[in-house]
């Protein structure tokens, strides 16, 4: 075991199947950081039957009166690590995680806007001394010619814009067609990939 004090992870993860690829890694994580004795939480949002819709009213009132959503908030603000954890659909995440991020990630929480009443106002972060990391499962084979669009959605529009210190968007690319041995080493290589930040934010 190993003893390197006390960070408060923060687990979101989103994938129907439960014997999913991401739900090893988010086990795997989960265990291998609670056997370190960092407190590790865990949202699973199919689970827990997540809505992911932003109603009109809440979009404008800039604050949410649902119990999930509160309880969501606060884990994040109580939060050091931020450990994403989804498939890749259409090339991007699913639809229920953007409304997480759509609803948990508001004004006034992951960021606000600053500047005269009526002048032009710029964004300025506020999950500023939180880490952030992303491991997306696909299907498709690795591109030769490009970045996947997750690789800068996550680390600059989700993480930069909320002043979290990114450590990227792992892609493990072609699920579908992996090998036993494979699956292995990457649920082993996210579980340490976490530890070292974990051991990093000491």
């Amino acid at each position: 075991m190993v003893s390197i004090g006390l960070v408060r992870v923060l687990i979101i993860l989103c994938n129907p199947k439960t014997s999913s690829l991401s739900h090893a890694l988010a086990q795997s994580i989960q265990r291998t950081l609670e056997q370190d004795n960092h407190t590790v939480d865990l949202i699973d949002l199919y689970r827990d039957g997540f809505d992911p819709t932003l109603r009109l009213e809440e979009y404008q009132r800039k604050f949410s009166f649902d119990d999930e959503i509160r309880r969501y908030t606060q884990l994040l603000t109580d939060s050091s690590l931020l450990v994403f954890i989804h498939p890749d659909w259409w090339g991007g995440m699913p639809a229920l995680l953007h409304g997480f991020i759509d609803r948990v990630f508001r004004p006034g929480v992951a960021y606000e806007y600053a500047g005269p009443d009526f002048g032009r106002k710029t964004p300025r972060p506020l999950l500023n001394g939180k880490q952030g990391i992303a491991f997306v499962t696909s299907d498709s084979d690795k591109p030769s010619d490009r970045m996947h669009p997750l690789q800068l959605v996550w680390p600059d529009h989700i993480f930069g814009y909320c002043g979290i210190r990114s450590h990227g968007c792992h892609i493990l690319f072609s699920v579908h067609d992996s090998r036993y041995r494979a699956r292995v080493d990457w649920i082993n290589q996210s579980a340490l990939r976490c530890r070292q930040i974990t051991g990093e934010a000491q």
